[in-house]
C-alpha cells in the first residue's frame, strides 16, 4: 500500500522561459501558478518566500479531517530540529493518517477510547505507541489554537498506554573488553574521534 504524503506543493523554475511557478498536485493532477520571473527572484529561497501565501492557502484545511489538520500542523508548527521532524512525519504518515486521515477531528475527540484500542493493536513498543498518541495530541492542540475546532480540553489526554515508561528490552552495555576490541578496529579519522566522543557523552543511538 502506498503511504500517504504530507504534501502541499513547492516552487519550480521553468528554465526555458525563466519563470518561477508554484506547483502542487490537486486530485492527482499537476497544477501550476506563476510566481514571477527569475530576474525578480534570482534564488529559490526568494521565490518560495514570494509564494508563501499560495503555499499556506493550499495547506490551510478545507475541512476538519485529521489529515487536513496534520498537513496544516506540518506546514506551520513542525519542529525545526531535523531528527525530531523526521520522527513526527514518520508517526503521522505511517500510522495516524493511514487510520484516521479521513475522520473528522470532532468524531475522534468524541471517542478517545477508539484511539486507545487502536494503539493497542499496533505491534510496537509501548513507548512508540506513546509517541504516536503524543503527535496526534499535538495536531489537536494546534487545530484548537488555529480555530479549526472549538477550544476545549484535548480529549486525547485521556488515552492511557500501559508500560509506556518502561523499557521493553534490557539495556545493552558494552564491557570494557568489548569496547577495546571494537575501537581497535576503527582507525580512520574523524570517525574514530567521533565514536569516542559519542561514547564519552553517552549519546543515544538515534542522536548519533
Amino acid at each position: 500500500m502506498r503511504r500517504p504524503r504530507l504534501q502541499y506543493g513547492g516552487v519550480y523554475l521553468d528554465k526555458r522561459y525563466g519563470i518561477w511557478y508554484y506547483r502542487r498536485s490537486v486530485n492527482g493532477k499537476r497544477e501550476l501558478q506563476p510566481i514571477g520571473k527569475l530576474a525578480d527572484y534570482p534564488t529559490k529561497a526568494k521565490a518560495k518566500k514570494a509564494a508563501q501565501d499560495l503555499i499556506e492557502t493550499a495547506a490551510k484545511p478545507k475541512s476538519a479531517t485529521f489529515e487536513n489538520a496534520a498537513v496544516w500542523y506540518v506546514a506551520k508548527r513542525m519542529p525545526e530540529h531535523p531528527p525530531t521532524a523526521a520522527g513526527y512525519r514518520n508517526y503521522l504518515e505511517n500510522y495516524c493518517i493511514s487510520r484516521w486521515g479521513s475522520v473528522e477531528l470532532s468524531e475522534i475527540a468524541s471517542k478517545p477510547l477508539d484511539v486507545e484500542l487502536w494503539l493497542a493493536t499496533i505491534d510496537r513498543a509501548p513507548k512508540t505507541k506513546a509517541h504516536i498518541r503524543d503527535i496526534m495530541r499535538c495536531v489537536f492542540d494546534f487545530a484548537m489554537a488555529d480555530g479549526i475546532i472549538p477550544l476545549e480540553r484535548n480529549r486525547l489526554e485521556l488515552i492511557k498506554i500501559k508500560g509506556a515508561s518502561k523499557r521493553v528490552k534490557p539495556k545493552r552495555v558494552l564491557t570494557y573488553a568489548e569496547w577495546e576490541r571494537f575501537i581497535a578496529n576503527v582507525t580512520a579519522e574523524p570517525q574514530r574521534t567521533a565514536i569516542i566522543t559519542c561514547l564519552c557523552r553517552g549519546i543515544r543511538r538515534e542522536e548519533i
